[in-house]
């Protein structure tokens, strides 16, 4: 809302044990003719299965910037992955710690994207409850702005499509976006109606 332009990246190390895996972030305060340096707001750890992956931003009415993003540096001894938060009241020049949004015990919940509808934030997220990924959202009012996590049995977690497809059916890396005209869309990545599986 001040006229900056914050970008996120996903620092991917190519070999383990050397950096770790980062959310980060750079501004431009020029409408993108030059950029400030690089700003790290998240470290993982040094490794593919113990990084954290996929920001995504938005900005709520009062001006807090919030940066999403799927995080498995809590679960080093298994293969979970939750929703991370991170939050700034600064236009992005300082961030909270990480706290959960949402998280699936045993499962991976990943690839976040939220929008304002309505008086809520809503998260589109892949959530591979059963076998493959769907899409799912979470949700909170604005008025508790993730005050407690959405876990697996919360009613603020919902299967986003109106049929069941079948389980072996991938359905991944959702994105959300809200129209003009009051409509939400929700795109995915799929093998659905392929020759092969990928």
């Amino acid at each position: 809302s001040n006229g900056d332009i914050i970008i996120g990246a996903n620092y991917r190390p190519r070999e383990a044990e050397i950096a770790p895996f980062s959310i980060a972030i750079r501004r431009s305060t020029d409408n993108g003719t030059t950029w400030l340096p690089a700003q790290v707001l998240y470290n993982a750890a040094p490794r593919f299965h113990d990084g954290c992956w996929e920001p995504s931003f938005l900005q709520l009415p009062d001006g807090e910037v919030q940066v999403y993003f799927a995080n498995e540096n809590p679960y080093q001894q298994s293969d979970e992955q939750e929703i991370s938060l991170m939050k700034s009241n600064d236009n992005g020049a300082t961030w909270s710690e990480a706290t959960m949004v949402c998280f699936r015990q045993n499962r991976r919940d990943g690839m976040p994207v939220a929008r304002i509808v309505g008086d809520e934030i809503v998260v589109a997220i892949e959530d591979n409850n059963i076998d493959r990924f769907k899409p799912y959202t979470v949700r909170t009012k604005l008025t508790d702005n993730w005050s407690k996590p959405v876990l697996a049995d919360s009613p603020q977690r919902d299967y986003s499509l109106t049929a069941k497809i079948d389980d072996s059916v991938y359905m991944g890396a959702p994105y959300l976006l809200k129209l003009p005209t009051g409509e939400t869309l929700i795109s995915y990545q799929t093998n659905e109606n392929r020759a092969s599986d990928w």
